[in-house]
């Protein structure tokens, strides 16, 4: 069961060229016969087949078919109620041209989920039995005239046995006799089945049509039953048939011959001459009494003929039963049923029966397309990259234009928006490799540093945060592009785990917690140390922060510091008395002595505050400071009413790798578009 409720349409909707094509349209359908569709063009009737068929979509209104009610447009249902209900004949037939008439029906019965060849094969064989054609089975589609692609096409909408037929002017393409041929197979189908059919044909529908609706602007301006007529003209309007005229005189003179032939609608008696003058034929008319006047040539549109106009009686249509089960529900068959191959060969097909000016224009246009893909993978590659292609530091990270007062840096450093100052700084890492083939290696890598309090502890994706001042946490960026280095693949490094088991080596005393814990998913290829070991290994030797040694130092002499401004020096092997020492414009209370595992550095022993301060004051007057911020667009405002120079180095970064790609893409562009224009002038 079919029917619509106050269904309504709208093309362009909001729009300057707005169109309602479908008005508040209701209709209940039958559970068989054949029903009509009948307006001029541009009625709204071709819409509203697809909307029944769910070829449309409807913006208002509810669609009920069978168990289904749809009140909005839902396209996997739909395309459910399609597959499972619905069956289309088109004008066009849209048959596969160089595919058989079997593979033709095939496909249509695989999509339904039939995949036993028996069964494709007889089902097949019933439906070409039913519209006449079973001895064209292995036939190629373009091979057959219109009357047989359209019976084809019939044949291949019924092959999943649907409820519903949707025929949109299914006679439209062809002549009158096969009109009458299809019309008659859709006739008896509709014994069994509802067809909705689209016509513009006024006898054909009052010949055939068990409904007729009319259309006009969208809306249906009468539904009925139609009219019983007895009898069909088979032929065109506009052509003369002599049969059905009275002969009423016949002349001959010489080799002429002149005939009056006449259905006695002119009253007026005919007083006419024909004159022949210079090879031109002279009409001399007596009197104004005819409507019009034609003179019929070759090309003239009307053609006469010597019988009679052909009339069909209105008469039962008698076709073969179609006799075959039912197809059981059965899950559709999900995906193309024409695979990638046969797709390949059906373009191949079609270019080998192609001419050699078009097969060069083929040729011509896949050398272009393929440039043009490449061109747009690369102009994707321009603007969509990782941040792992170009971050050198971590992403929020701005450089400072600003004096190198301690004040004026601890100052900002209160700001809510900055998470820490930071040197601008790489070290060299000696890592440990394990020994292979009875000798030991070394391996070195020149990376960025950064303070591990911008280490984010749940973005740890192997191993562990660090424990002690001497263990670090690398970037899985960098991890992977260690482990893709011949030197380290060589010695057995080619996993994570392999690389948090080696141990590294700084010019500082090595104790036995140097090595990497961790690998982190954070942006940038860098390493994340403690604080204090950066300023250590960045400040000039003899100065180093004593907190990094606070588990393997023994205090000898005097005591430990306590405040920011006091310090300790090695062992002098003698009585140890306090002094003060002078270092960057500040005064060190030096409180005692110390030795570190039976070692002997030469170390002084600072706090990290007094060593940030050196690595600052040894910086050159126009050198940048750097931080790491949290909040971008309050860290801009600040220095903006600070008028305080900054770079966003991110965005420097990121506009510096996407003008080296547009430049390397630029050229490539340039060629892409010589290319299509060359093969458009061709065209």
């Amino acid at each position: 069961m079919l029917s619509i409720k106050n269904i309504e349409k709208t093309y362009h909707k909001g729009k300057r060229n707005e169109n309602r094509v479908l008005k508040n349209i209701s209709l209940e359908f039958p559970a068989k016969g054949l029903v009509m569709l009948l307006g001029d063009s541009g009625s709204g009737k071709t819409t509203l087949l697809n909307v029944l068929g769910g070829l449309d979509k409807f913006d208002r209104g509810q669609l009920d078919l069978e168990e289904t009610t749809l009140s909005k447009y839902k396209p996997d249902v739909i395309d459910l109620m399609r597959n499972k209900h619905t069956g289309y004949i088109f004008q066009n037939y849209y048959l596969l041209p160089n595919d058989t008439v079997h593979d033709n029906i095939a496909i249509s019965l695989r999509m339904k989920g039939i995949k036993d060849p028996k069964e494709i094969e007889n089902r097949i064989n019933q439906l070409l039995k039913l519209v006449g054609l079973p001895q064209y089975k292995t036939r190629k589609a373009n091979q057959l005239s219109g009357g047989q692609q359209q019976r084809i096409a019939i044949a291949r909408a019924l092959s999943k046995d649907p409820n519903i037929i949707i025929a949109d002017e299914p006679t439209g393409n062809l002549d009158r006799r096969n009109t009458l041929q299809i019309m008659n197979i859709l006739k008896q189908i509709s014994k069994d089945k509802l067809i909705i059919m689209v016509t513009h044909e006024e006898a054909l529908a009052q010949h055939y049509a068990d409904d007729i609706i009319r259309l006009k602007d969208g809306q249906i301006i009468k539904s009925d039953h139609a009219t019983s007529t007895s009898t069909l003209d088979t032929t065109t309007e506009s052509d003369i048939y002599l049969g059905d005229l009275d002969h009423l005189h016949a002349s001959k003179a010489d080799h002429h011959t002149i005939d009056l032939y006449s259905d006695h609608s002119q009253r007026t008696p005919i007083k006419a001459k024909l004159i022949v003058q210079n090879n031109t034929l002279y009409i001399d008319v007596a009197n104004d009494a005819f409507k019009n006047i034609h003179i019929i040539k070759d090309s003239s549109d009307t053609k006469i003929f010597e019988e009679k106009r052909e009339i069909i009686a209105k008469q039962e249509t008698t076709l073969p039963e179609i006799n075959y089960p039912p197809i059981e529900s059965t899950e559709s068959q999900k995906g193309s049923v024409i695979n990638t191959k046969q797709t390949m060969l059906m373009a191949a097909s079609k270019i080998r029966r192609s001419s050699r000016f078009s097969k060069a224009l083929y040729a011509s246009f896949m050398f272009t397309a393929a440039i043009f893909a490449i061109a747009i993978a690369m102009f994707a590659n321009v603007y969509m990259f990782d941040d792992d292609a170009f971050l050198s530091r971590p992403k929020a990270y701005f450089e400072v234009e600003m004096d190198h007062d301690m004040a004026t840096i601890e100052s900002l450093e209160n700001q809510p928006f900055i998470t820490t100052f930071a040197p601008n700084t790489t070290q060299n890492l000696s890592l440990q490799l394990p020994r292979f083939y009875n000798r030991s290696s070394n391996y070195n890598t020149q990376q960025p540093v950064v303070p591990l309090s911008l280490l984010e502890s749940n973005t740890i994706i192997h191993g562990r945060m660090p424990s002690t001042p001497f263990e670090i946490v690398i970037n899985e960026h960098l991890a992977r592009r260690m482990l893709n280095d011949y030197a380290l693949r060589e010695a057995g490094v080619t996993s994570f785990d392999d690389l948090l088991k080696l141990s590294y080596q700084t010019n500082l005393i090595t104790l036995g917690g140097s090595r990497i814990v961790g690998i982190t998913e954070q942006n940038g290829p860098v390493i994340y140390m403690h604080e204090s070991l950066i300023y250590s290994l960045i400040t000039v030797s003899p100065y180093t922060a004593y907190d990094i040694y606070e588990d393997d130092l023994t205090l000898l002499q005097g005591r430990l510091p306590e405040t920011p401004n006091e310090a300790l020096i090695p062992d002098l092997d003698e009585t140890f008395e306090p002094f003060n020492y002078e270092l960057s414009n500040q005064t060190i209370h030096v409180v005692g002595t110390y030795d570190i595992n039976d070692e002997q550095p030469s170390y002084l022993l600072l706090h990290p505050s007094v060593l940030r301060q050196v690595y600052v004051n040894n910086l050159s007057d126009n050198e940048p400071l750097y931080y790491f911020i949290n909040d971008q667009d309050a860290a801009e405002t600040y220095f903006n009413e600070q008028n305080v120079s900054f770079i966003n180095q991110y965005e420097r970064e990121r506009d510096l790798e996407q003008a080296n790609r547009l430049t390397s893409f630029s050229g490539l562009l340039i060629f892409t578009i010589i290319a299509m224009g060359g093969s458009a002038a061709a065209y």
